[in-house]
């Protein structure tokens, strides 16, 4: 049973429903032969989309619900039928336009085809005579990759043999001689270190009172001993050290400044 019109515009898209009404009576007569050919290229991969599709949803209704089966894919399976029609349409009324046109039930070939048995044959002696082509190039290519290559002699140097060898020669007297001044330096005795003499600094000592006589005012006291005892030629010298060096020196409360901010900052 052919599709009916109103059932078409409920199933097609706008592009689709004017494919389909350019096959009816009143339209298809004003298209010609390539117009046809065009429109029949475009309603026969129409009809091939929802014949595929709905063989798909068959499959797929089959394994999933099989209560289903008859009604899952009926749209997809009317629309195919719906454009297989309009391609009939349009090679009826192109085998009256254009007997000789493509995509006509009526045309056939003008020379037949070459069966396949020939075919195949032709084939198999083409890529026959391609493969023994390239089975001489390899022969031609191993041919010469075998021929023994030519040796030549190598020269003798015998001068710079010689040369060579008095050149060992001499580093390896070279090498002797310093081995042998090592040796001797590591035997050589080593003189021990020579102890300084300690500083008297104590004059309080009972030691040094008996020694030197009834005071200590008797004892002579060294310069560095001096030094030591006086605190304001200690500074004097520490400042005098900061000024050869090119430093400033830096006041201990200035120093210490950031690090009382800081503890400022971390007690709020």
């Amino acid at each position: 049973m052919a599709v009916s019109m109103s059932e078409a515009r409920k199933l097609c898209t706008s592009a689709e429903l004017d494919l389909v009404l350019m096959s009816g009576t009143k339209r298809i007569g004003d298209l010609d032969a390539k117009q046809l050919q065009a429109k029949i290229r475009r309603a026969r991969t129409l009809r091939d989309k929802w014949r595929d599709q709905s063989s798909r949803q068959v499959r797929e209704t089959k394994t999933e619900q099989p209560e289903k089966l008859e009604t899952a894919n009926a749209r997809s399976a009317t629309k195919a039928q719906l454009f297989a029609e309009t391609v009939e349409r349009f090679e009826k009324r192109l085998a009256k336009v254009a007997p000789d046109a493509k995509w006509t039930s009526s045309t056939r070939r003008s020379t037949p085809a070459t069966p396949k048995p020939a075919r195949v044959a032709s084939h198999r002696a083409t890529r026959g005579a391609i493969r023994e082509t390239l089975n001489a190039k390899t022969d031609a290519l191993n041919a010469e990759k075998s021929q023994p290559v030519a040796k030549t002699t190598p020269v003798k140097k015998t001068a710079k043999k010689s040369t060579t060898s008095a050149a060992g020669a001499a580093k390896s007297a070279k090498s002797a001689k310093k081995k042998a001044a090592k040796t001797a330096k590591s035997t050589k005795a080593k003189v021990p270190p020579r102890k300084k003499r300690p500083i008297v600094t104590d004059t309080t000592s009972p030691l040094i009172q008996e020694a030197s006589g009834p005071g200590p005012a008797s004892l002579p006291v060294s310069p560095r001993a001096r030094f030591q005892k006086d605190p304001k030629a200690q500074t004097a010298a520490k400042a005098a050290r900061f000024t050869r060096g090119g430093a400033t020196r830096v006041q201990g409360h200035i120093a210490a400044q950031n690090k009382r901010q800081q503890a400022r900052r971390n007690s709020k």
